[in-house]
């Protein structure tokens, strides 16, 4: 047996803490009022006196009535057109809740979609932890697996996002989700199955296109693997829920729109440059290797050393294929192409291969406490440590009351309602606020 498994004859009931860290994270973000989070933003209050679960991003509000007025709402806002999975799931659930809420009390369109927005964020987070466990376990052990899905599930990314009304965290989940449907593959490979797997990574990518981790798994088993034709009917299936969303906005009479791609000019600006000036494309690289660079530093800290070492202890005591180094490498490559093109250097760009280092880093810390009793008992503080750690991030000084922070006014914020219900009543100039506000 694996001396990494030796000292344990009972296995911990793992699964049922990681669904208990997802409770306490959600808990911690449902009251990130009292941390003053977001000093002189003007807060999405989801009730005027009791500050549980308000909104700090400047997009909730977008969000929350995309998902309330789901796809009526696109002739107002068509800011989330291009990420359309996350809306429609939650008007189904919404309009369940109405259902079952109606008889006793009646919720309202933005209500129902505020609870089940909620719901759904649980459910991801609670996916996502289960298959990072189940991807990380079989490879390096149940503990070490357990305290990789910890670190990587309690960061302040992961914080941050699950009890808002976004969807940045897939950030750093739909690379999992990814992997995990490729080890299922790859475990029992068939063509239906690719084509299914595929198909629900396309649906991930109408989540947020995020396609770092399934490119560079596609490139992998196209020059390592030459698995040629299951790499074209792997592109071919995961195109399909855009295919069959561009045909229902046609049936809905609207045109698809790409916010990202119009405002913010993602992808988009390469081509504008390679028109103008191509020899301006490697100093923009070499800057942008930099601030890769950079922003890792800031999302990983100290776990990037202590992955590093989880890497030296992986190579001598995990039977991986030699190929498998180059997809891990290929995907941290492609998270920063992935970030060059979208041009976007926010402090969650770097999360694609979160897997990987805290993965990494759980196994290095489950190593050294099987060596020594005094770091297996640090282990659980240095857990401990870390949560409390991402949770003072939030917190502000001089410390505001939930009450006395800027609020959005109910004037502004009935307007917007009213320009998703009713968007005859307004000009194309006011559908498209968002360029007044650059002006």
């Amino acid at each position: 047996m694996d001396p990494l498994h030796q000292r344990h004859a009972t296995t911990p009931p793992y699964r049922a803490w990681l669904i208990g860290l997802i409770a306490a994270v959600f808990l911690i973000a449902a009251n990130m009022a009292w941390l003053n989070p977001n000093p002189g933003f003007k807060v999405y209050r989801t009730h005027p006196t009791i500050p549980l679960f308000w909104q700090y991003n400047p997009d909730a509000g977008v969000e929350i009535l995309t998902a309330a007025y789901f796809p009526e709402v696109f002739k107002s806002y068509r800011i989330r057109m291009d990420r359309p999975t996350y809306p429609a799931v939650a008007k189904g659930l919404a309009l369940c809740i109405q259902a079952a809420a109606k008889p006793f009390s009646p919720l309202s369109d933005l209500e129902a979609a505020g609870l089940a927005y909620l719901a759904m964020k649980l459910a991801v987070y609670s996916l996502g932890i289960l298959a990072l466990f189940s991807l990380l376990s079989r490879y390096t052990g149940d503990r070490a697996a357990f305290i990789g899905c910890f670190l990587c599930f309690s960061h302040f990314v992961s914080i941050e996002y699950i009890a808002a009304f976004h969807t940045t965290e897939l950030q750093f989940i739909t690379p999992i989700f990814t992997l995990y449907l490729l080890q299922k593959l790859a475990d029992n490979y068939s063509t239906p199955r690719n084509i299914l797997f595929s198909v629900l990574i396309g649906v991930l990518m109408l989540c947020k296109p995020n396609y770092a981790t399934y490119l560079a798994a596609l490139a992998f088993f196209f020059l390592f693997k030459r698995r040629y034709l299951a790499v074209l009917a792997s592109l071919a299936a995961h195109s399909l829920p855009m295919l069959a969303y561009l045909g229902y906005l046609k049936l809905l009479g609207m045109e698809y729109y790409s916010f990202n791609a119009d405002y913010y000019k993602q992808g988009v600006w390469v081509i504008e440059l390679f028109r103008q000036d191509y020899t301006q494309i490697f100093p923009l690289m070499l800057d942008s290797l930099g601030r890769f660079a950079h922003l890792s530093l800031e999302y990983y800290s100290i776990w990037i050393a202590v992955a590093i070492a989880g890497l030296a202890l992986c190579r001598k005591t995990i039977p991986l294929p030699r190929h498998a180094w180059f997809l891990m490498l290929g995907i941290i490559v492609m998270t920063w192409v992935q970030m060059f093109f979208a041009r976007q250097y926010s402090p969650h760009m770097p999360s694609d291969y979160a897997f990987l280092v805290f993965g990494l880093s759980g196994l290095a810390l489950a190593h050294w406490a099987d060596q020594s009793r005094f770091i297996e008992r640090l282990v659980p503080l240095v857990l401990a440590a870390w949560i409390v750690c991402n949770t003072v991030h939030f917190l502000h000084l001089p410390w505001v009351h939930p009450i006395d922070q800027a609020h959005r006014s109910e004037e502004k914020l009935s307007q917007r309602l009213d320009m998703a219900v009713n968007p005859e009543n307004y000009t194309a100039e006011d559908h498209e606020w968002w360029r007044k506000q650059e002006q």
